[in-house]
Parts: structure tokens; sequence; C-alpha cells
């Protein structure tokens, strides 16, 4: 691999694992509003699943000598905008924008 794509490559994973804790962030904000939830248990898997994520996108980057992204960025602004708006509105909405943020992450995947 030549270091044009792998740059990409390294931009790409980092852009990902931006997204990945986005996800961790998100679920997390919704766990802590909606805790007394009976379906509170599927929230909290899916959360474990995106912290994998992040550790294996870390792990994966860092074996490629790269600096792996610590925070969010940018989509976690938006992010945090968009489920504090659903915790106001109530749990449909809330789960209603992790719903559309799972929907993103898998395009990015793609």
């Amino acid at each position: 691999l030549g270091e044009g794509p792998k740059l990409h490559i390294i931009d790409e994973l980092n852009r990902v694992l931006r997204g990945e804790i986005a996800a961790v962030e998100a679920y997390s904000e919704v766990i802590e509003k909606f805790q007394k939830d009976p379906a509170i248990d599927r929230l909290n898997i899916l959360k474990r699943e995106h912290e994998d994520n992040v550790t294996l996108l870390r792990d994966m980057l860092n074996q490629e000598g790269a600096l792996p992204a610590e925070t969010s960025g940018v989509w976690g602004a938006i992010v945090k905008t968009v489920i504090a708006t659903g915790k106001l509105l109530g749990e449909p909405v809330a789960i209603g924008a992790l719903k559309q943020g799972e929907e993103h992450g898998l395009k990015m995947y793609k």
C-alpha cells in the first residue's frame, strides 16, 4: 500500500471510530434518562457492541502506527443535540434518534 491509499484508509477508520464514539455517548445519554424502562437491557447490549467497535477500531489504527481519534468530534456534537432533544420530547423520540444513528452508521461502514 502506498502512503496515499494508506492515509485514506486511516482517515476513513478514524471517521468510523468517531461515529462509534458518538454512538456510545448517545446510548449512554438515553440509558441514563430511561434506565427504569424494562427494555433498557437491549440498549445496554447495543452500547456494549459500540464500545467493542471502538476498541477494535483503535487497535486497528494503533497497529498501523496511526493516532486513533479520542473524541466523537463534530459528529458527536450533532448527536448530542439530537439526543438531548429526544430526551426532552420523550422515549419514542430518543429511540428514533438512536435508530437514525444506527442507519447512518451502517452507511458509513458500507
